[in-house]
């Protein structure tokens, strides 16, 4: 979350980016359209991190079996698999960041 503050940009893809609403560093991020990314500490200095987005259809189009089909199927299956992967990353960034601390740490230790 670092860099991030309100009514910048915030980047969900390298095409990708979304007015940022509120950051409360280690805590959580707002973006525009609905998305929410909240850290909650977890058990053994751990940390979960929940992700919410919200989409509609398309108001100007009819909710036909088709369309009903179309957003359940297709829509939902690729945000779905975008999103994990979307997660997949952040973790192991973080994850990185987390091991690079702790050598860094035992390397200062004389």
């Amino acid at each position: 979350m670092a860099g991030l503050a309100a009514g910048r940009q915030g980047r969900l893809h390298p095409l990708v980016s979304l007015e940022v609403l509120e950051v409360v560093p280690e805590r959580w991020l707002l973006l525009a359209e609905d998305w929410a990314f909240v850290l909650r500490p977890g058990d053994g200095g751990s940390t979960r991190m929940i992700v919410r987005s919200r989409g509609a259809l398309y108001p100007d189009l009819r909710l036909s079996a088709l369309n009903f089909v179309f957003w359940r199927l297709v829509f939902e299956l690729a945000h779905a698999l975008m999103e994990r992967g979307m997660l997949r990353g952040i973790k192991r960034r973080a994850e990185g960041t987390a091991r690079l601390a702790q050598g860094r740490a035992a390397s200062a230790v004389p």
